[in-house]
């Protein structure tokens, strides 16, 4: 009777062996779910946060958009490089880059922030902020 059980261990260690590869697939396969689910629900924001911005930003009334600029804006803790139509770099925010200050930037700092803003775009498009001023 022992001989039997011994006979089918290799057996049992390739289930064990296959259980496994097919758990971890399963995680792997949910979790990839949960990252596009997550990035779609991140995308909806941020395009939220611009219509927003928009509508601050057109409105006749409101001229003060300090409190939008410093609870939004500067609050984000994910790369922004903001662009005019002929995407020259305006204003940048955790690129890795120090932020522009009272003298404008070089030559070299544009350039490589233009590379970036093209590598974003290739990411994802780009959201657009239309000023009717």
């Amino acid at each position: 009777m022992t001989r039997n059980v011994y006979r089918f261990k290799g057996n049992f260690k390739s289930f064990l062996f296959m259980l496994a590869v097919m758990i971890t697939l399963g995680f792997l396969y949910y979790t990839q779910g949960l990252v596009e689910k997550l990035q779609k629900q991140s995308r909806q924001f941020q395009q939220f946060k611009v219509s927003i911005f928009e509508q601050s930003l057109n409105n006749e009334e409101m001229t003060d958009l300090s409190f939008f600029f410093n609870n939004v804006i500067q609050t984000a803790d994910y790369p922004i490089i903001t662009t005019d139509p002929d995407t020259n770099p305006q204003f940048w925010r955790n690129v890795g880059i120090p932020e522009m200050s009272s003298r404008p930037p070089g030559a070299d700092t544009l350039a490589l922030l233009r590379k970036m803003v093209t590598e974003f775009d290739a990411i994802n498009s780009p959201i657009s902020i239309n000023y009717q001023g």
